[in-house]
């Protein structure tokens, strides 16, 4: 029996009795998804290729005393030529060994067509060889030719990713099948990579941004830049997975460490490259406001004859209570700004709203804030911890969700005070007034 046999009635049975999620071949735990099982024997799982035509291929050296060289010595006598510039004789012994199956040979051919390195690139003899190399050899866990199959799954989920014009159609599902196939049963750090941003982008599966994490970590824990980068990207956002920033920031600059010079590390969803040494990444923190809420007026709003530098060694020690010195030393300078004021506040509040009136403008409607609504608004909306945060969401609430209620029943919008809380009031330029109490802030 075959060990992808094996393999496939095992996870048959682990889906049939519930097992908890599955062990990887490194010795640690997949990430929750998909049940992991071989591929089926005899099946390329390699969508709709088309096959290729035979290409001719120099004939095996016949020099003296060559004809006697077993398959391994024919590879090894290939490499070698190669290395001494000898590029038909090398190519011709790769070829010579690899149709006697030596899968270094196989793999070694496939990489020079694909990489163009010495030949003509093409990637469709690239693909023919790399498919002859997984089909016999997907079995090779833990054996000497291991990673270079494991290569051979990522190339061809590459292929099939972006589709080779004549040759492979694009099919986001047969790559994420290679890729899963690599990164769970020979633990590629690669692989894992690139099924970590399938998942992110939900191509050729259901988008999963916490999966995506999973992978991309277990890739980043075995030096895989690209997952470090975009793992770091992800935690550093917090768009889609719960906000990590002093993780995030680690991450990106260990990837930044392990990427070369030229390198494009980071890459964003829509294929856009972005290099770190372009780039100044700035990092805010609330830290120290509890310093600063202890000298605010009654009113909450910070007087201005406080300045920073009466509270900065105060400061400089929370943040070393806060955070360890080696993520300290990865940081170039630490800026101390002074908190916002009152009319600092209004001026971004009175920016926000301007923002809004011109969004309603291209919908032909029109929004009119009173002064009592916009001071009511400073008001609720400042926090010495979240400083503008908290007032851009206080904005949305008092202002866009209300507008958004009544969005239909007129398009002339009016934000005034009522009995001590912000109310948006709604008519027609046609005629017409409603008033919606559900709106009220």
């Amino acid at each position: 029996m075959r060990t992808s046999d094996v393999i496939l009635t095992v996870g048959l049975l682990g889906l049939a009795f519930g097992l908890s999620p599955a062990v990887s071949f490194d010795g640690t735990r997949t990430p929750d998804g998909p049940a992991v099982v071989a591929l089926p024997p005899g099946s390329n799982s390699l969508g709709s290729a088309t096959p290729l035509a035979p290409v001719p291929v120099p004939p095996h050296a016949a020099g003296p005393g060559r004809s006697s060289l077993t398959p391994f010595e024919a590879f090894r006598s290939g490499t070698q030529a190669l290395r001494q510039g000898k590029t038909d004789q090398g190519v011709a012994e790769l070829q010579y060994a690899a149709d006697q199956g030596v899968p270094f040979a196989i793999w070694k051919l496939g990489r020079m067509y694909a990489d163009g390195d010495g030949v003509n690139k093409d990637k469709g003899r690239a693909f023919e060889y790399f498919r002859n190399l997984i089909n016999a050899h997907r079995d090779s866990q833990g054996t000497p030719q291991a990673r270079f199959v494991a290569n051979a799954f990522v190339t061809l989920g590459q292929y099939h990713l972006d589709g080779i014009p004549g040759t492979v159609k694009a099919d986001a599902q047969a790559a994420h099948e290679l890729f899963h196939y690599a990164a769970s049963y020979f633990a590629d750090p690669e692989a894992q990579y690139h099924l970590g941003r399938l998942y992110l982008l939900g191509k050729g599966s259901v988008k999963d941004p916490m999966l995506a994490a999973r992978w991309l970590r277990l890739a980043a824990n075995k030096g895989e830049h690209r997952a470090q980068a975009l793992l770091g990207a992800l935690l550093f956002k917090g768009e889609e997975v719960p906000r990590q920033a002093a993780l995030g920031l680690f991450w990106l600059d260990v990837a930044k460490d392990g990427a070369g010079t030229d390198e494009g590390w980071i890459t964003d969803g829509r294929g856009k490259r972005v290099y770190l040494s372009d780039a100044i990444v700035i990092m805010t923190s609330n830290i120290g406001s509890e310093v600063f809420r202890k000298l605010t007026s009654p009113m909450g709003f910070l007087s201005r004859q406080v300045g920073v530098d009466q509270v900065k060694g105060e400061i400089m020690r929370e943040v070393e209570r806060r955070f360890s010195p080696e993520f300290r030393n990865r940081i170039d300078e630490i800026v101390l700004f002074q908190p916002l004021s009152k009319d600092e506040v209004r001026q971004i509040a009175v920016q926000q709203i301007h923002k809004i009136e011109s969004a309603l403008a291209r919908s032909q409607r029109t929004l009119t804030v009173t002064p009592d609504a916009l001071e009511q608004l400073v008001q609720d909306g400042y926090s010495l911890c979240y400083g503008a945060r908290f007032l851009k969401r206080t904005i949305e609430d008092r202002l866009k969700l209300p507008i958004s209620q009544q969005w239909t029943k007129g398009d002339m919008f009016t934000a005034d005070v009522v009995d001590g809380h912000i109310q948006v009031e709604v008519s027609s330029s046609a005629g017409g007034a409603y008033s919606n109490l559900a709106a009220t802030a």
